[in-house]
């Protein structure tokens, strides 16, 4: 994959492969009152929150997945763009899940990156990210136990070899 994305309940992070970080920012898109159409995304989208309470922000995941596939794309669509100017145009993209996630929750995600420019998508269990992300070496024969604690899923998991030897995903978090 060219991007890996971290689409969380709090915050949305996007990694381009050979060029590190390229977006982390808050999970939340910004309406127009009056028409319904993105206003804005990320931290301008919660910086307008915070000056105009009563204007309406959507946040387009609960509990740890994608629960409007619109609002996730919109949310998407700008951070892609990002990656354009690293030559970046229909990435091919690997998105983390709960690992509770059902086939309905995978296909929204898939979806919505679709939808936002993506042209493959790839879902990878968000403890195997995780504990990549935190540099263990998860091919090692030895136990290791990652407890990822998100704002809307908590992700446990013991990885042995390259597997997941148990998990369990608890819908709430922070």
């Amino acid at each position: 994959p060219d991007l890996a994305i971290d689409l969380g309940t709090a915050n949305t992070r996007l990694y381009a492969l050979g060029h590190g970080l390229i977006a982390d920012e808050p999970s939340l898109i910004r309406l127009q009152p009056e028409t319904g159409e993105v206003e804005a995304v990320g931290a301008h989208a919660a910086w307008l929150a915070n000056v105009d309470p009563y204007s309406p922000s959507v946040s387009p995941l609960h509990a740890g997945v994608v629960a409007d596939v619109e609002a996730a794309s919109s949310l998407l669509k700008p951070f892609l763009k990002r990656a354009h100017r690293f030559g970046l145009f229909k990435p091919r993209v690997l998105a983390c899940a709960p690992t509770d996630a059902c086939e309905e929750e995978r296909a929204a995600l898939i979806e919505a990156a679709q939808r936002a420019g993506a042209s493959d998508v790839y879902i990878a269990p968000e403890p195997i990210a995780a504990a990549i992300g935190a540099g263990l070496d998860i091919s090692s024969h030895y136990a290791q136990m990652l407890v990822d604690i998100g704002d809307g899923v908590t992700d446990i998991a013991v990885i042995r070899a390259g597997n997941l030897i148990l998990t369990s995903a608890v819908r709430t978090a922070c």
